[in-house]
């Protein structure tokens, strides 16, 4: 797996200076680059950003990795991945890595398939097919097909991408002022008592933020109610079962 992701990596580095020698016989070796405009070509030759080709080596090196631990159970107890002894590696197992590679692009696929059907319906499906056999003849398996996502599959996928940054850089700067109000009072030697409006978690105060800000949905109305109860009440519950979970489950 290792032997091929670096065999990737030395592909798309010669493809590098390939355009960068075709920019610089036609403008001058001496003319000003900028990186953003290289481009590599896929095989349907479209441009693609060498950082996404990078990106998209390393990750699914780490899928296959994954996959590869689960078949051959390499977790220790504490459920960490120990990697088997140095083995010697030739083509034919280079060729072999590159199957279990696309396996594991399938299985990301699969997985985001699954999570995500609910909201935009069944995209995969099982059925049967031949397939010629190497000692003559043909056997029936079973395949699992997985479509393409949709325009709007992709849509919301960005936008929930965009929440989560969102999410996060409000909740670094929340946690960023309870360190600092934190030490203030250990600096006074008080005890400060919670507000009535206090939230529970950063999670909490930042969903909220988000609910407010991005949606423009007030936790405060009260006549928006899912499945029974109002939107405090599902972020005040969440907020407390995953600070019971954090802490050690206590009844």
């Amino acid at each position: 797996m290792l032997l091929r992701a670096d065999r990737e990596f030395a592909h798309v580095e010669e493809e590098i200076q390939k355009q960068m020698s075709k920019f610089a016989g036609k403008n001058g070796p001496s003319s000003p680059f900028d990186p953003r405009q290289l481009k590599l070509r896929d095989e349907n030759d479209k441009p693609v950003s060498p950082d996404a080709v990078v990106n998209e080596i390393v990750r699914n090196a780490s899928d296959t990795l994954v996959m590869l631990a689960y078949i051959h159970r390499w977790f220790d107890e504490g459920g960490s991945i120990v990697l088997p002894t140095d083995v010697s590696v030739d083509d034919k197992i280079a060729y072999k890595a590159g199957m279990y590679s696309l396996a594991a692009c399938q299985w990301r696929y699969l997985t985001d398939a699954w999570d995500r059907s609910r909201l935009f319906g069944v995209r995969f499906q099982i059925r049967e097919q031949e397939f010629q056999a190497k000692q003559g003849g043909t056997r029936q398996c079973t395949l699992l097909e997985v479509q393409s996502s949709g325009e709007l599959e992709l849509m919301d996928r960005i936008a929930l991408n965009r929440v989560e940054q969102a999410f996060f850089e409000i909740q670094m700067g929340f946690e960023i002022i309870a360190g600092n109000a934190s030490r203030s009072e250990e600096k006074q030697g008080d005890t400060a008592t919670l507000p009535k409006a206090s939230y529970l978690t950063p999670e909490e105060r930042a969903s909220t933020e988000i609910l407010d800000c991005s949606y423009c949905l007030s936790i405060d109305d009260d006549s928006i109610v899912v499945g029974g109860l109002r939107i405090k009440v599902w972020l005040r519950g969440y907020a407390y079962f995953g600070r019971k979970a954090r802490c050690g489950w206590k009844s």
